[in-house]
């Protein structure tokens, strides 16, 4: 199936938005979706975009603790 950039960047945002607990990706050049009028975002900025990391979590009660892979 042949699928441009933007709709690429909307099922991987679909994919990580539905993560419990971590995102794997072959690495880190993979694109994501961010709200309007932002750009698309890049896997190696996954873990400071504040919208995916503290979706559905009050920061003040549930630290987010992210960890880069290895």
């Amino acid at each position: 199936m042949d699928a441009d950039a933007n709709t690429v960047a909307k099922v991987n945002s679909l994919i990580i938005s539905n993560a419990e607990n971590q995102v794997y990706a072959h690495d880190s050049s993979f694109k994501f979706m961010r709200k309007e009028p932002d750009d698309l975002g890049s896997g190696a900025t996954l873990l400071d975009d504040e919208c995916f990391m503290g979706v559905g979590k009050d920061p003040k009660v549930v630290p987010i603790k992210a960890e880069a892979a290895t």
